[in-house]
């Protein structure tokens, strides 16, 4: 009689068909997850998860079926084929633009019985408004931040779309899970005695086997390798920094040993051994949230030097654990953290183009970066109070 109940309950409340990451190893996951979580008590959701075609085995109230593909025929087959059995009266996506735009033309059929919503990045300014003008469509846009905002409103103008055509557009910030994330040890306004024992702690579990680490003074780029993190900006900035200053004093990179670019960028630079990996760190163990929170708390200073920035989830997860943020003076972050963290300056010449779809708003200034370190490094009140701002 329960289960009877249950399906019917369920075939009252509005379907909603999502299509994003489902894996909590990822940013866009565990945004995902933290959402269509809560959405599940008023909607009966299925998800279809591009992360890859592994099951998720976290306990869910909502059902989640692996993505036959991302960008080919079985991934829009798929998207079809589930709009037709599942009935959906919203489609909700969550991912960069080209996600849309993959599936733009199957979904032509369906526009006047489906609505859609994009929640997605806008990471900088786009070479062509054509590029983005096809964001019209949807039904609903929403953006990260009033800055991505900005530009999808310019490139609808510079596309010559009537204001009528656009659709409705919002700003909605990421929310971070402040019981995935947090300080180990409750964190107070006087909090640097806190601080020091949740590095201390975080440490012990990582490092158990190597004392030299727990009183060391450890800097984190937790971004993924992918070439507009450029994490080797932050390799280059850190070698010059501990070049000129002695200290026991390590980059942390959350990166597996397969980032061997990196690696040897840093044996090159002669500081391999000042490099820890999360490769080396945690063996063979899962990068749950939990490890994650205990690489976020074991590390004195987060560092991001992307070229560009849609949100940069990683600075606000590593920011809840209480550890000052430096960030690029760019995009989503300028925004963001203006008064929160520091802003690295730009190069005055135009960055390299690595790819056509990888957009290059600004890239910093190694010497910037090693500035920034050597200040906070020297200075304690700055670094408690940039700690006690990323926090709050």
């Amino acid at each position: 009689k329960k289960m009877e109940e249950e399906r019917k309950e369920m075939a009252l409340k509005p379907r909603i068909l999502v299509l994003g990451h489902a894996d909590p190893a990822t940013g866009y996951g565990r945004v995902l997850s933290s959402i269509c979580r809560r959405l599940a008590q008023k909607y009966t959701i299925l998800q279809i998860n591009i992360s890859s075609n592994k099951a998720v085995h976290d306990p869910l109230n909502y059902t989640i079926e692996p993505a036959q593909g991302v960008l080919n025929e079985p991934a829009s087959q798929q998207l079809v084929a589930r709009i037709e059995q599942f009935q959906p009266q919203l489609l909700f996506l969550c991912h960069d633009p080209w996600l849309y735009q993959f599936h733009r033309q199957a979904l032509a059929a369906y526009r006047d019985r489906l609505k859609i919503i994009f929640y997605c990045p806008v990471e900088g300014p786009y070479r062509s408004p054509a590029q983005i003008a096809y964001l019209a469509e949807v039904d609903v846009l929403v953006l990260y931040t009033s800055y991505g905002r900005r530009l999808i409103e310019d490139a609808f103008e510079q596309a010559a779309l009537p204001p009528t055509s656009w659709p409705r557009i919002a700003v909605l910030p990421h929310g971070i899970d402040t019981q995935h994330f947090f300080p180990l040890h409750p964190f107070t306004a006087a909090g640097e005695e806190e601080r020091q024992r949740n590095l201390l702690r975080a440490r012990q579990i990582l490092f158990p086997h190597r004392p030299e680490l727990h009183s060391a003074f450890m800097l984190l780029n937790a971004n993924y390798y992918r070439q507009r993190k450029r994490i080797d900006l932050t390799v280059q900035a850190f070698a010059d920094f501990i070049h000129a200053t002695p200290g026991n004093i390590w980059l942390y990179l959350h990166v597996g040993e397969q980032e061997q670019k990196l690696l040897e960028l840093a044996a090159r630079l002669g500081i391999r051994d000042r490099v820890l990996s999360t490769g080396t760190a945690v063996a063979e163990r899962p990068i749950t949230d939990s490890l994650l929170n205990t690489i976020y708390n074991a590390c004195d200073i987060g560092i991001n030097t992307a070229t560009s920035e849609g949100w940069g989830l990683v600075a606000f997860e590593h920011a809840a654990t209480g550890a000052a943020q430096i960030v690029p003076a760019h995009s989503a972050c300028q925004e963001l953290w203006h008064d929160h963290g520091l802003l690295i300056p730009l190069q005055t010449r135009q960055p390299p183009d690595f790819q056509p779809a990888e957009l290059q708003v600004g890239e910093i200034h190694p010497a910037e970066l090693t500035s920034l370190l050597s200040l906070l490094y020297q200075n304690h009140a700055m670094r408690q109070h940039y700690s006690q701002q990323a926090h709050t």
